[in-house]
């Protein structure tokens, strides 16, 4: 059976029925360099961004190494974290499960759980600057509808950095033959979605949602920050997300949704293609691609509403398997490579398009190659 083939019914259903939020899900790893089954769940993660490039929202946390920070303990024990590697799937704690931590071996089996939920709040990021010292941008969220009555809610928005050097300090261990046949420390191995800072503490900041929300109704959080010496500004993302604050025990710290965006995608203009609509701004990287490249998507929408994201080939075909969802007006990131697609990709000219229900629409070029 084409295993795309559940993949493809469940998003015809999302695209011909009412528009909802889509689920964006964040996919924690409990690591360190020290850890040597700890790839293993590096590699779990980046399966699925493979498999769902635009639903998951990774994040890694570091425990006894260089990259370990403050907001790290208090979370290691409220969620359970007593031996590596293990995770959090959306912070949710599973039916069975006697804390919110699981297994790396059943990330993939979780996401599933949770990517088939759709969410109750859209998040958008807006108005980005720099001042010179320090970064500046606004935090959007807009319920759909209401979260669990009397549950505490907070929103964060976490810095993290990708690509860092597996080297010195920062070597990985690894115990698998599987792994770089062996290899131990491994060659050539990069930390990514490194947790760098959280804006609002380890849990975040209730900010506007002081006396409950109101489906319908836009909830904003100015943020800023001023990056570490030790970071690359082009390696870091911002993930910023809404949760509950309540008991674990009752499972009220779930994530209701994510969004994140890669920094330098959105204060320049590296990467950018053609734009066929000024209403509609999109930013493609990287481009040139290859076809096993992720490839982000930023597009800052000008108003709230349905949209879709189509990736089309040079015959006008649409390549890319249905996406659309109820969005917040602001900037929102998607990732999306070949291993998406709804038939066979080969090297060329692209159109990515993205339309709204109200008849704006912008499509921006990319090229794929086999490889550099």
């Amino acid at each position: 059976m084409n295993k795309f083939l559940p993949l493809l019914l469940f998003s015809l259903f999302q695209l011909f029925s009412s528009a909802q939020t889509i689920r964006k899900v964040m996919v924690e790893e409990c690591t360190g360099a020290w850890c040597g089954g700890c790839p293993a769940a590096a590699i779990a993660i980046e399966n699925i961004e493979g498999n769902y490039p635009l639903n998951c929202v990774p994040l890694a946390w570091h425990e006894w190494d260089d990259l370990e920070i403050p907001e790290w303990p208090a979370i290691r024990d409220a969620f359970g974290v007593q031996s590596y590697p293990a995770g959090f799937v959306d912070r949710y704690k599973y039916p069975g499960s006697t804390a919110i931590r699981v297994s790396h071996l059943t990330f993939n089996t979780h996401f599933i759980e949770r990517y088939n939920i759709h969410a109750i709040a859209s998040i958008a990021l807006r108005d980005p600057w720099y001042d010179g010292t320090q970064y500046h941008f606004a935090m959007d969220v807009e319920f759909s509808s209401a979260p669990i009555a009397g549950a505490p809610l907070k929103m964060n928005v976490y810095i993290t950095e990708d690509s860092i050097p597996a080297i010195g300090t920062l070597e990985q261990v690894n115990y698998y033959t599987t792994i770089q046949n062996g290899n131990n420390p491994l060659v050539n191995w990069f930390h990514n979605e490194a947790v760098r800072r959280g804006l609002g503490g380890s849990w975040g900041i209730t900010g506007p949602f002081q006396s409950g929300v109101t489906p319908g109704v836009t909830y904003s959080q100015d943020f800023s920050f001023a990056a570490d010496p030790l970071w690359n500004i082009d390696q870091l993302n911002l993930v910023a997300y809404v949760a509950y604050d309540g008991d674990t025990s009752v499972n009220q710290k779930q994530v209701i949704n994510a969004e994140t965006i890669r920094l330098k995608d959105w204060l320049n203009t590296t990467g950018t293609t053609s734009i066929s609509n000024p209403q509609l701004k999109i930013k493609v990287s990287p481009n040139p691609a290859t076809l096993y490249d992720r490839i982000r998507i930023s597009v800052q929408l000008p108003q709230s509403g349905k949209i879709r994201l189509e990736v089309l080939n040079m015959l006008g075909e649409c390549v890319s398997l249905p996406y659309t969802s109820d969005e917040i007006a602001g900037l929102h990131t998607f990732e999306w490579s070949a291993s998406y697609a709804s038939k066979a990709i080969s090297s060329g000219l692209y159109q990515i398009r993205i339309s709204t229900d109200d008849g704006i629409a912008g499509t921006a070029r990319i090229v794929l190659v086999e490889e550099y």
